[in-house]
């Protein structure tokens, strides 16, 4: 059986995100002042499915490109274009566009794609202090089981 908990506010939600380290800070300080950011941003959200971007091959191939990790494996394409924007984005502008993505994700059968997919861009949506995303991060905590 599944326990309801009633969380005290919106803002309890952000809470549940985890904050990024300084070397993801300082990534996004650099590709940001680089002017890179929304060719970056855009390649990640056309390789989630957003078909209003289409990115350059080379661009699109670096956002999927996924080092081995230790702790967590190398990432799907996709789970790594999701932590680059979760990385990269630090303002509203792909707000609506980042809701849209995690909304087609949640929609999927549970996998470990889906869950990194939906974590980074909760994560980055927490990160911008998106207004408009609190009752779909809120649904997030409170309507999914996995």
């Amino acid at each position: 059986m599944r326990t309801q908990f009633q969380l005290p506010g919106p803002v309890a939600a952000l809470a549940f995100l985890y904050e990024t380290d300084a070397y993801e800070n300082l990534t996004a300080r650099v590709v940001n002042r680089s002017t890179f950011a929304g060719s970056v941003i855009e390649a990640c959200l056309a390789v989630l499915g957003d078909t209003d971007f289409e990115p350059a091959d080379d661009l699109k191939g670096a956002v999927t490109a996924s080092p081995p990790a230790v702790s967590v494996l190398p990432h799907d394409p996709e789970s790594r274009a999701a932590e680059i924007v979760s990385v990269v984005c630090v303002g509203a502008t792909y707000a609506p566009r980042i809701r849209r993505a995690v909304e087609r994700y949640r929609a999927m059968e549970p996998s470990r794609k889906r869950s990194w997919v939906c974590f980074y861009l909760a994560r980055c949506l927490g990160k911008i202090r998106d207004g408009d995303s609190v009752e779909m991060l809120l649904s997030c905590l409170n309507d999914e089981v996995n």
